[in-house]
């Protein structure tokens, strides 16, 4: 470097000049050109760690519905980058002193005749497990089909549902065809249960003792 300044001032002025404007312009075209490859470098790194923590994510699994052979949850799915994440219901049924507010509907899957009959609520007040509690609600359906509106999909003339079915409610579901009755269930909203009224009244009885003793 110091030989390359000891050169130029052997040199007439005008060139001198001109060398170093050169010169200047070649340094800031390598500063420009080092930039870039740094900042290309960064967004490379910067992509691989993405992936990486997405395989993670992955791998270590989004939360699931359950599914059993009466109570299916209807998963909600979404794609984010073809990737499917599943958002959990609530369905807890269990707790004594739990009051639980329950939306549910009976669904049928057979393949051409999917149908989800009316939605309705309830309110449980005992303990128990979604499985049960749905295998209930299937024996309840079964139990009312005559008392049942078959839906306009299995009225299908030339191919109705049941087979050789033609009235307005439903006589039978045949017995091959009742796996595929499923129950989706949410649990709404939960509460303390209030205390039960005859308790109340035992302990006003004792009190009423108590202060007579």
């Amino acid at each position: 470097m110091m030989r390359f300044f000891s050169q130029l001032m052997k040199l007439p002025l005008t060139t001198v000049a001109y060398s170093l404007e050169m010169f200047a312009k070649t340094m800031q075209e390598l500063q420009r050109i080092s930039n870039q490859g740094v900042d290309a470098m960064i967004r490379g790194v910067a992509h691989t760690l993405g992936a990486a923590s997405s395989d993670e994510s992955a791998r270590s699994g989004a939360p699931q519905m359950f599914v059993t052979d009466y109570a299916t949850a209807d998963s909600a799915v979404t794609t984010n980058h073809d990737k499917e994440v599943t958002q959990m219901k609530d369905q807890d049924l269990s707790g004594e002193n739990k009051l639980k507010l329950v939306r549910y509907k009976v669904l049928f899957v057979k393949r051409d005749y999917e149908v989800a009959f009316p939605e309705k609520e309830e309110l449980v007040s005992y303990d128990t497990g979604g499985a049960e509690w749905a295998g209930l609600k299937v024996a309840h359906f079964m139990g009312r089909l005559s008392k049942t509106k078959r839906p306009e999909r299995w009225r299908d003339t030339e191919s109705p549902y049941p087979p050789g079915a033609s009235g307005e409610y439903i006589d039978s579901i045949p017995k091959q065809d009742e796996k595929y009755i499923k129950v989706y269930f949410e649990v709404l909203q939960r509460w303390d249960r209030e205390e039960a009224e005859y308790d109340k009244q035992q302990i006003e009885v004792l009190r009423q003792i108590a202060k007579r003793l």
